[in-house]
């Protein structure tokens, strides 16, 4: 295929990097990796690639100008310009693979103008799930009864519990490994439990999850709060889904199943919630390459008890009294209260619920007696020494001269910490001297200019 090709048309060799951007293509064996002069690098393996596309753009007058793009249902897609370095030992394995398009292929390489996105490969997916009930009086009725504590695996007899990721580290049945983004600085761990059977007999080639991202050290006390399945479906999609749907139905005994009209372009999604455990089955529709994905994700959420995260003896005991200064303003500010990335984020104590409202969804306060400032809205809170604040800006995007997004931010502990964004650049700009008052520190705000 690669030898027809070549006698549609002729190429000069690949320049060592992308003219304009400095991409090149490092090969080994299937596994591709490109490196961009960013170091937002990114790799994919042949066995992920679910379709190939190539589109061609025309703002360049002299130089090759199209892009193949490797897709997958389940990774992030690589886009490799032709011009990249090495791009022709990427051409060599892509067009060899079966059914490749080399006549539309060749056109895209030849034309002169732009042409839009389009199919040149389709992996030929088979089934890898069965689904066999175990029990078929019960529906799996022990399986539905340890949902709340746990996931129960029907092939060896054993719960995993809802925990942290330190306990699945700890689990010799599941495997754990080291993955890392585009953003080389970033890692992640992510654990994997091979072939199991769920559900009353549907058996998955894996279930797995992984630990929240980070630059430092990983924070494996937090609890595990989602298992996802990737299954792939065969040629009948909508026969595929069906089944898993259906099956799903039984076993959580589903007295009003969701409909799906098969027949509408949209998304196919079904979800079944049995207390703190929310379990979702969906396909992706997309035009390309033909319509529905041939993956179907199997999420299952388990919303845990936040007590020990966001309660503490300070928010517990929390009381209004002559040492705690507060005021509410009429903006919001989204604050970065996530549990899972703040450490210093509390439950909103009782006596400031019935102060916020709609008009003033903002409480900011001074506790001078044990010298905490706070900022709250109707749910959570963020608290801070106030020995250690320094000062507190919001720093305002200029986009194209238009106000663009914004973010508050604390000087704290010879740091700057994300607050949040507010609601309404003026009016906190119109409340800067009354919040410096109440907390004691210097707030103001700037400007930034970003074009891109």
């Amino acid at each position: 295929m690669f030898s027809l090709i070549s006698k549609i048309f002729t190429t000069e060799k690949a320049p060592d990097k992308h003219p304009f951007y400095g991409e090149r293509l490092v090969i080994q064996g299937n596994r591709f990796r490109l490196i961009r002069h960013n170091q937002y690098n990114n790799e994919m393996h042949l066995d992920e690639v679910d379709y190939i596309t190539i589109y061609r753009f025309d703002y360049f007058d002299a130089d090759d100008r199209c892009w193949l793009n490797l897709r997958s249902y389940s990774a992030q897609a690589l886009s490799v310009c032709t011009l990249a370095g090495n791009f022709a030992a990427l051409e060599k394995i892509v067009t060899q693979l079966p059914n490749f398009d080399a006549v539309l292929y060749a056109a895209y390489r030849n034309a002169k103008d732009e042409m839009p996105e389009a199919v040149l490969w389709q992996k030929v997916h088979t089934s890898d799930f069965a689904i066999m009930p175990l029990n078929a009086h019960d529906h799996g009725k022990k399986a539905l009864n340890f949902l709340q504590q746990g996931l129960w695996l029907e092939h060896n007899n054993t719960l995993i519990a809802w925990g942290t990721y330190e306990d699945l580290q700890n689990n010799s049945q599941i495997k754990s490994h080291r993955i890392g983004f585009p953003n080389p600085s970033f890692y992640a761990t992510e654990y994997r439990i091979d072939k199991p059977t769920i559900f009353n007999g549907l058996k998955l080639q894996s279930l797995y999850t992984a630990s929240d991202s980070t630059q430092g050290t990983l924070k494996l006390h937090l609890p595990v709060i989602q298992y996802s399945a990737e299954i792939s479906m065969g040629f009948n999609r909508q026969k595929s889904f069906d089944a898993i749907k259906t099956h799903l139905d039984h076993f959580f005994q589903r007295a009003e199943p969701d409909n799906i009209d098969y027949n509408v372009k949209e998304t196919w999604r079904a979800g079944w919630q049995v207390g703190a455990v929310r379990v979702e089955l969906y396909c992706f529709y997309r035009e390309m390459p033909d319509g529905w994905d041939n993956i179907a994700w199997l999420r299952i959420h388990y919303k845990p008890n936040l007590d020990r995260f966001y309660s503490n003896d300070y928010q517990r005991n929390f009381a209004l009294h002559a040492a705690i200064h507060y005021q509410a303003f009429e903006y919001a500010i989204d604050l970065n209260a996530d549990y899972r990335q703040a450490e210093n984020a509390i439950y909103t104590p009782d006596c400031f619920k019935s102060i916020i409202s709609k008009a003033q969804p903002l409480v900011v306060w001074y506790d001078t007696a044990q010298e905490i400032i706070g900022f709250a809205d109707a749910e959570l809170a963020l608290i801070f020494n106030a020995n250690e604040v320094k000062s507190l800006t919001l720093a305002v995007q200029n986009f194209r001269g238009s106000e663009g997004r914004n973010g508050l931010e604390l000087n704290y502990q010879r740091e700057t910490v994300f607050v949040g964004s507010v609601s309404s650049v003026a009016t906190y700009e119109k409340s800067m001297k009354k919040l410096a008052k109440l907390i004691d520190k210097k707030v103001d705000s700037y400007t930034y200019d970003e074009h891109y």
